[in-house]
């Protein structure tokens, strides 16, 4: 970002929270592999009753997302970064 000169000191924690985002994406996506991609599981609760229920690390998608967001907010989106580098070409 710095030699794009979009770099604004502003973004650190952003760029932070983005990166710390991934390295959680890359840790979700090798367990969800080792799973083999199961988006149920069995569960036994206190009372012994076995039932279906979502891994939990399904539910760091919905995280991961609501950081996705975030990025956006502050027009940290790739799209919006190449759209600033092409105007500054042009310019």
């Amino acid at each position: 970002m710095k030699e794009l000169g979009i770099y604004r000191k502003e973004y650190r924690t952003t760029i932070d929270i983005f990166v710390d985002m991934v390295h959680q994406y890359e840790v979700f996506t090798e367990e969800f592999e080792k799973q083999g991609y199961k988006v149920q599981e069995e569960y036994t609760n206190k009372a012994g009753a076995t039932n279906m229920r979502k891994p939990p690390h399904i539910f760091s998608y919905g995280k991961i997302k609501d950081g996705y967001i975030y990025i956006f907010k502050f027009t940290l989106s790739k799209s919006k970064v190449f759209r600033k580098c092409n105007s500054r070409k042009t310019k």
